[in-house]
Parts: structure tokens; C-alpha cells; sequence
């Protein structure tokens, strides 16, 4: 069973060796047995590594896909546009994201994951970020409107068009009446399209880290905590034609962050568990901040529990490990992962 923590890069990249060990080891202590990390840029480190290595944890790296902002400063092109005619709106701390249909920037993505992979001693990598843009964590929630279509930029328009052999009709010259057109008239060719586009790309990247690392090694995929209404029309998650390119399925189940109740994350572990049989490790919040729901003591064993005891999940990874560790909720994951042994 795979029972993991990510920590983002912030939380640790000022610390010592000292401190990075100490917190290694304390997550083993409470019944860890992977770490994991996200970053669209390079982060590792032999310091990094070796330090859960020593904790007796495995390593999973994570690429950040289509989320960088350093990439958007440098080519603007790459905003989404949405089906206002708009750029997609910048909302807290998303950027609006990374339109999948570049293929310079895909190109980049492939040279990346080969590299990170090759150079250094990764037990498993996460595919993070790998879809169209929509900041879910506010999108998704009950009291916010049904969330937008994107992106209908140019390069994306031609590379629909000669994909799909439709032209779009000179009467809509400019993005909003092009978006309003295809989701008209085309709404099934456009939805197939953007799955069509990411799974292309995660075939890939697949093949790109098979190719160095072989078979056995393990890759994950993130999808979006999603009914199919949303997972593939918005955001060209197909997990009927995903699932089976991978070895784990990471549905990021943050329910208090989407204001859901705990019963929530069991519609979405059944959604996905036809397309993905025994590849679910569903990420879990270890503690809530402030504009999401509470998460009380006994909800959050609740939730725990919940994901421990179906019997189609491989285990679940928190977010982030310091909150497990500085809520003291650590030593309560360990009863509670013996009593599941038990």
C-alpha cells in the first residue's frame, strides 16, 4: 500500500540537511512510506533525495505540466483564452495556466521528464498539471457558476480545425463567436479533441520515462477531482484511455477545499474506479486553511478511514506532510494505519 506525502518546494528548500532529515524521519515514524514533490522546474537535489532515502522512504518527483508561471512571462501566447473571447482570469495563486497545444512548450515537457529522470535516483514521478487550465479549487465548488470553456486561442483553433477537418465559418472572426460556434455545432468533436490532446501528450511523457527508466517503474496521474461532465469536456481528462497508461491514479479528493461533505470523495473514488481498477491512491488534505471548509479531528479520521477501508484504493498521500506533522495528527495515522493492517 502506498501511503504518501508531498510537500511543496517552498516548505523546504531553505531548510539544512539536519532539518531536512528530521522531517523525513518523522514522516516514516507516522507511517509514510513515500514522499513526493511537484515543481515545473528543477528542485532536485542529492540532499533532497538521499534524506528520504535514509528514512527508509521512496522518492516520487512530480512534473508541474501545464502550470508554470515563468514559461507565461516569457511567451504570453500560452494564456488560455476562455469562450468570452477573454483571457483566462488570474485568480489567487493560478495563473490562469498553460494552453496544451504548443508544441514547442510539449517538447520541453518531453526533454524535461527524460532529464529528471535520468539524472537523478527517482523511485516513482507524478504527472501534475496535465490538462486544460481551470482553477478547480474555486471552479468546482457548489455555489460558483458551471466552469468555463478553454482555450480558444489561434494555435489551438488551427490545430482544431486540422485536426477535426471543420472550418470555422468566416462569420465569426474574433475568439467569443468561435467558441460560441464550436459548442453549438461541434460540442462532441471538441470535447474528444482536448482528450485527445492530453492523452497524446501523456502517452509520451510515458514513453519518454519507460525509455530511461523501463517498465517497472512507477508513473502516476492527477486527475481532477471530477464527474466525467466536467473531467472531460472542461478539462480533457478521458480516464477510460489515461488510467491504463499509468501504474497509479492520484485524484487530488480535497473535499474541504471545494466546501464538499466527506461522502463527496466516495462519488468520486466511484466515478473513476471502472476506468482506473486498483490504481486509485487518492490525495487527501492533512489540514484545511483559511476560505476552506473546517476539518475537524473526527472528520479527518472519518475521511481517512473512508479511503483506507474501499477496497479498490492502493492507499491514499497527504497534503502536504508538514501540515500531518505540525497538526500532531501524525501519531493518530499510525493507529489508525495499524488498525488497517490489523
Amino acid at each position: 500500500m502506498l501511503i504518501g506525502a508531498m510537500d511543496l518546494p517552498f516548505v523546504w528548500q531553505a531548510w539544512d540537511r539536519d532539518r531536512l532529515q528530521q522531517h523525513m524521519d518523522a514522516l516514516a515514524q507516522a507511517g509514510i512510506n513515500t514522499f513526493m514533490v511537484e515543481s515545473e522546474a528543477n528542485i532536485y537535489s542529492e540532499a533532497l533525495i538521499s534524506s528520504a532515502h535514509r528514512a527508509g522512504l521512496q522518492f516520487f518527483g512530480g512534473l508541474n505540466c501545464f502550470f508554470n508561471p515563468g514559461a507565461l512571462q516569457q511567451r504570453p501566447e500560452l494564456y488560455p483564452i476562455d469562450q468570452t473571447g477573454a483571457r483566462y482570469p488570474v485568480r489567487s495563486w493560478y495563473n490562469a495556466g498553460i494552453i496544451p497545444t504548443d508544441e514547442m512548450y510539449n517538447a520541453e515537457l518531453r526533454s524535461t521528464v527524460s532529464e529528471w529522470v535520468r539524472t537523478y535516483p527517482m523511485d516513482g514521478i507524478l504527472l501534475n498539471f496535465i490538462r486544460w487550465p481551470l482553477f478547480w479549487e474555486y471552479e468546482l465548488r457548489p455555489d460558483t457558476p458551471h466552469p468555463v470553456q478553454t482555450s480558444f486561442d489561434p494555435q489551438t483553433l488551427r490545430r482544431f480545425q486540422s485536426t477535426t477537418g471543420i472550418t470555422l465559418p468566416a462569420s465569426c472572426p474574433d475568439p467569443g463567436q468561435q467558441a460560441a460556434w464550436i459548442l453549438a455545432h461541434h460540442t462532441q468533436e471538441w470535447t474528444d479533441f482536448k482528450c485527445d490532446v492530453i492523452t497524446s501528450l501523456v502517452r509520451q511523457l510515458v514513453d519518454e520515462i519507460r525509455a530511461v527508466k523501463g517498465a517497472a517503474f512507477p508513473i502516476g496521474l492527477c486527475p481532477i477531482p471530477a464527474l466525467p461532465d466536467v473531467l472531460e469536456p472542461i478539462l480533457g481528462q478521458r480516464l477510460s484511455d489515461l488510467a491504463p497508461l499509468v501504474d497509479f491514479v492520484l485524484p487530488m479528493t480535497y473535499h474541504a477545499i471545494v466546501h464538499q461533505p466527506l461522502a463527496w470523495i466516495s462519488s468520486i473514488l466511484e466515478s473513476m474506479r471502472e476506468h482506473a481498477p486498483r490504481k486509485l491512491v487518492p490525495f487527501v488534505l492533512s489540514t484545511t486553511e483559511e476560505g476552506w471548509a473546517a476539518l475537524p479531528d473526527d472528520d479527518w479520521e472519518a475521511m481517512v478511514d473512508l479511503v483506507l477501508s474501499d477496497q479498490d484504493t492502493q492507499g491514499l498521500t497527504f497534503f502536504m506532510g508538514t501540515g500531518l506533522l505540525t497538526s500532531g495528527r501524525s501519531s493518530r495515522l499510525k493507529t489508525l494505519l495499524a488498525g488497517c493492517a490489523g
